[in-house]
């Protein structure tokens, strides 16, 4: 029987499995199951749930989105500026009775006189003429500023659905070189077996047992 060395511990687990994951035949996240029994009240989701989930719940979206209603509001206030502006002012009131004129009155203020009710209304109407573009060019400024505010939150939904593929595929991965791992941890531990057997039948050496263990120590 061939006699086990030391030269079997070099570094190959490493190039197997870069050998390994560069072998793998490209699939789709959807084509994935993921093996993990989830824990209690978590569920397992497909690539295009978590990127649903992300975009529905994601606070900088909202942020962005909550932008594009300002400067909506902003473009309905440039709008508003060609059309008349109208402002009612009225006043209601007590007031003591002042009957006669500045000369002479009947009335006096020494607090026996009736009171009786003041009021007063105003209209006024302001019609911009002519504003030498200022009106336009407000609208047109609105307008520009709703539009950059709608593709800052499609960008913002961009990153976020790159964010979701790095995290939702980076697990993937991980899963695969953690069952790779858990594959050579048991080929270890039966191979440490085996020599073991080897070495009480004086067929092994002893050194062997200390790289390998040694290696399962690194592997953990």
């Amino acid at each position: 029987m061939k006699r086990l060395t030391g030269r079997f511990l070099a570094p190959w687990p490493l190039l197997a499995l870069v050998l390994v994951l560069a072998a793998s035949p490209a699939q789709g996240a959807e084509g994935i199951q993921l093996k993990k029994t989830p824990a209690a009240g978590r569920q397992l989701l497909t690539l295009d749930q978590a990127i649903a989930l992300a975009l529905r719940h994601n606070a900088a979206i909202k942020e962005a989105e909550a932008d594009v209603d300002i400067y909506r509001a902003k473009q309905s206030q440039a709008d508003a500026a060609r059309w008349p502006q109208v402002e009612i002012l009225g006043i209601v009131g007590p007031v003591p009775a002042a009957r006669g004129n500045h000369l002479s009155s009947p009335d006096r203020t020494n607090g026996d006189s009736p009171i009786g009710i003041f009021q007063s209304a105003r209209l006024s109407v302001i019609q911009p003429l002519f504003t030498f573009g200022l009106i336009e060019g407000l609208r047109e400024a609105s307008r520009g500023g709703v539009r950059v505010q709608q593709e800052g939150v499609r960008l913002k939904k961009t990153e976020i659905i790159l964010k979701v593929h790095e995290y939702y595929y980076g697990a993937i991965a991980a899963q695969e070189v953690y069952d790779f791992l858990q594959e050579t941890q048991k080929t270890l531990v039966d191979a440490r077996a085996k020599l073991v057997k080897l070495i009480n039948e004086e067929k092994g050496e002893e050194i062997d047992i200390f790289k390998l263990d040694a290696f399962s120590g690194e592997l953990s």
